[in-house]
């Protein structure tokens, strides 16, 4: 489904194969088997665009999630596949599966200290996240913006059935 939807908004890009540490990365990681169809899907050299979203290359998520910038989060249980118009990570919750922005100008004065308010958690699965982006002309671009919509919300701690 999301490789349909980034294949249209990129008819020109270039397609990799999606190597085992990727899948394994993401099987490690605990995610459902669906996310990681979806995810695994489709594999790029580069960031894809889909709407106002750039989609991270799935062969380079384990690279990404584990750079100094963002192994912070990810050590706190999300999981980077994404970033939106302002720059803000867009985040699976590896606790709930559910999705979130994280603060991008609250990620480099305090790196040490990591506290959930960085984090925006929305109510949306993986799924409904990336049908909102397409199908919602008002989907919420960035962390400040889907604040403004959803307010903030608690860290679920229960996995959302996707």
């Amino acid at each position: 489904m999301i490789a349909e939807l980034v294949a249209i908004d990129n008819p020109n890009a270039h397609k990799v194969n999606v190597n085992e540490a990727a899948v394994s990365f993401l099987n490690g990681n605990g995610l459902p088997q669906q996310i990681v169809e979806s995810i695994t899907e489709f594999g790029y050299d580069d960031w894809m665009s889909l709407r106002h979203f750039s989609i991270a290359p799935v062969n380079q998520l384990e690279s990404l999630n584990t750079e100094e910038l963002y192994l912070p989060w990810y050590v706190r249980r999300y999981l980077t596949i994404a970033g939106g118009l302002n720059g803000d990570p867009v985040a699976i919750d590896l606790d709930s599966f559910l999705m979130c922005f994280i603060f991008h100008d609250e990620m480099y004065p305090r790196q040490s200290f990591i506290p959930d308010d960085f984090v925006l958690h929305t109510s949306l699965t993986y799924f409904d996240f990336w049908m909102g982006v397409v199908s919602d002309p008002n989907f919420p671009v960035d962390a400040y913006d889907a604040e403004e919509r959803w307010g903030r919300l608690p860290r679920f701690q229960t996995k959302a059935e996707q």
